[in-house]
C-alpha cells in the first residue's frame, strides 16, 4: 500500500557571507496531531529524527503566528520525560533544546498520535510574499503500520485548526510518538517559514529515542 501526501515547496532567501543571496527550498506537508484533531503544516526534514510543534505555552511572536498544538484540546495526550514516563501536573519535566542551522527550539514532551494528511499543506500568517508550489511525496504505507485503529470521539474544541477525529481507515496512516511542544523558537529561522513545525525524516540515532521517530 502507498500513501500520498500533497507538498508544497517553499523557496526561502539566505544571505551568504558575501551578502549575496540565494534560496534554499524546504518541503511541507500536512499532519493531524491529537483527537480531535489539530491540523498543521510541517517540514519534512531529513536531518532530524523529532516532530516539533508550537506549544500553546508559546507566546512569542513567532509561535503566534503559526497553528500552535494545545495539549490539553487532546483527550489522549500524555505528559511524558523524555523517557516515556508519565509526568504529574504541575511536577518538573525534562527540556530538550535543538538546534536548527542559525537556530533553535526549547520545548517538552508529550505522548500523542500524528497522522500523515491526505489535505494540501496551508500556509502560515509568516508567508507572505514567499513562493510556494504544489508537490507530491509519495511514502509506502509499509512503514506506517504501527498506527492503531482511532476512537471516534465527537468532543468538539473552539479552535481554527482543531477538526473531527479521523475514520477507521485513515488511522492506518497514524502513529502514536513522543512529540516536542516547542514553548521557546528563536525568530531566525522560523519566523519566515510557511510552516509550523518539522516532522523528522532521519534514522532513529538522530531522536532521543524510536519512539520520537515517525517511522
Amino acid at each position: 500500500a502507498r500513501h500520498v501526501v500533497p507538498l508544497h515547496r517553499q523557496r526561502v532567501p539566505v544571505q551568504g557571507d558575501d551578502d549575496r543571496i540565494s534560496y534554499k527550498s524546504v518541503y511541507f506537508g500536512s499532519v493531524a496531531v491529537g483527537t480531535p484533531e489539530q491540523k498543521f503544516s510541517v517540514v519534512f526534514d531529513t536531518g532530524s529524527g523529532h516532530v516539533i510543534l508550537p506549544s500553546s505555552e508559546c507566546h512569542s511572536e513567532t509561535c503566534l503566528i503559526h497553528n500552535r498544538y494545545h495539549r490539553q484540546a487532546s483527550d489522549g495526550a500524555i505528559d511524558v520525560d523524555y523517557d516515556g514516563t508519565p509526568v504529574r501536573s504541575g511536577a518538573p519535566r525534562d527540556q530538550i533544546t535543538v538546534a536548527f542551522g542559525t537556530g533553535e527550539v526549547t520545548g517538552q514532551f508529550v505522548q500523542d498520535r500524528i497522522c500523515l494528511s491526505p489535505e494540501a499543506a496551508p500556509a502560515s500568517q509568516s508567508a507572505g510574499m514567499a513562493y510556494t508550489e504544489p508537490l507530491l511525496l509519495v511514502q509506502s504505507g509499509d512503514a506506517l503500520e504501527r498506527g492503531q485503529p482511532g476512537e471516534n470521539i465527537s468532543a468538539q474544541v473552539p479552535m481554527a485548526n482543531v477538526s473531527t477525529p479521523p475514520l477507521r481507515h485513515e488511522a492506518m496512516n497514524c502513529v502514536d510518538l513522543r512529540v516536542v511542544m516547542a514553548t521557546e523558537m528563536t525568530e531566525e529561522p522560523f519566523h519566515a517559514f510557511a510552516f509550523d513545525g518539522v516532522l523528522g525524516l532521519g534514522l532513529d540515532n538522530l531522536a532521543l529515542a524510536p519512539e520520537f521517530s515517525f517511522f
